[in-house]
This record gives C-alpha cells, sequence and structure tokens, in this order.
C-alpha cells in the first residue's frame, strides 16, 4: 500500500525534525512498528538519520531507504501539519511518546499507543 507519512521527532526548543516513509504509513502499520521498536529518542534519531525511508522496519538496520539524506527541518508542529497537508499520516515523537495526525480526517493530535494503532 502507498500511504505516505511523515515521521518526525520534537526538539526541547520546539523545533521538528522528521523524514519521508513512502509506503505504509498508516497506523496499523507504522504506528505499530513505532510504538514497539522506537521508544527512545536515540532509536527515533538513528531512523530519522536514513532520510527518506522506504519500508519501515524494526529497526534503522532494517529499513530501507532508496536514496541517503538528511532529515528535514522545520519551525514547529503546527508548520509540520500545514507543510505536509497531502501526506495521509504525521508521526510525532515528543517527550518520549508517539503523536499522530491524519491530515484526511482530523483536526487534532492523537496519542498513538499499541492499542490505538491496532484499531
Amino acid at each position: 500500500m502507498s500511504t505516505y507519512a511523515v515521521i518526525a521527532i520534537k526538539r526541547p526548543n520546539g523545533t521538528v525534525n522528521l523524514a519521508r516513509l513512502l509506503q505504509d504509513g498508516d497506523p496499523e502499520n507504522a504506528g505499530t512498528i513505532l510504538c514497539s521498536a522506537y521508544k527512545t529518542t536515540e532509536q527515533v534519531e538513528a531512523l530519522l538519520a536514513l532520510g527518506e525511508i522506504l519500508n519501515l522496519d524494526t529497526s534503522p538496520e532494517k529499513s530501507t531507504a532508496p536514496r541517503s539524506g538528511l532529515p528535514g527541518y522545520v519551525r514547529d508542529e503546527g508548520m509540520l501539519v500545514r507543510n505536509f497537508d497531502m501526506t495521509h499520516f504525521i508521526y510525532l515523537f515528543d517527550n518520549g511518546k508517539w503523536r499522530y495526525f491524519d491530515t484526511f480526517g482530523s483536526t487534532e493530535w492523537h496519542e498513538l499507543n499499541a492499542a490505538s494503532s491496532n484499531e
């Protein structure tokens, strides 16, 4: 399935670093993997270092990236939603927890956990 997503981390100063996920970005797939395998800032940073991600897996080493590159950057999470409004899902790691935004059906962030990603 070609459900695009953005995976991001919010920094203490409010800025956001991100990488694009090119397929299987829905909560049942990407959300489940993010909740179960990417629980620390270090793990998320290693994933984002791939730049663009083709296949998300339980570790950056198993995930595939078609092109290497630096993660993207935006000023704040509001800009994250505005800049990627045509990307279906946005995942944000913030203070050790995952949240997600469904740009096609929501106006607010939702907490992402194993239960919500398997609904």
